[in-house]
């Protein structure tokens, strides 16, 4: 299976500003519309993921950015923040949408497909 990719603009990130995505061209679930958003926690020193499936007008993820942390809207689509080098640590400024991408995969009722 090929991983599908979010683009995610890393001069914005680098910047810590906030980044907000929408697509609807996933081949994960085609037809459904998503907004991801990005915002950089000062406090925390981390960011700060939100998904919502804006179909049925439902955020299903807010919570820190975490490499390899499974996001699901079950039973669904599955988002992953994954460095497929495997070299990061940890989600920061100066690695996400570079090194550090957003993974998309389709779910089925068992689990991934």
């Amino acid at each position: 299976m090929t991983v599908e990719t979010i683009p995610i603009p890393t001069e914005q990130a680098k910047r810590k500003e906030p980044i907000r995505l929408e697509t609807t061209e996933l081949d994960a679930w085609p037809g459904h519309r998503f907004e991801i958003r990005f915002d950089w926690n000062s406090e925390l020193q981390r960011w700060i993921l939100r998904v919502s499936h804006e179909n049925t007008d439902r955020g299903f993820v807010r919570a820190p950015a975490c490499l390899m942390r499974e996001y699901t809207l079950d039973p669904y689509v599955t988002f992953v923040l994954f460095d497929p080098a495997n070299k990061a640590e940890r989600v920061t400024p100066q690695n996400l949408g570079s090194e550090v991408v957003l993974g998309v995969f389709p779910r089925t009722a068992g689990g991934r497909e």
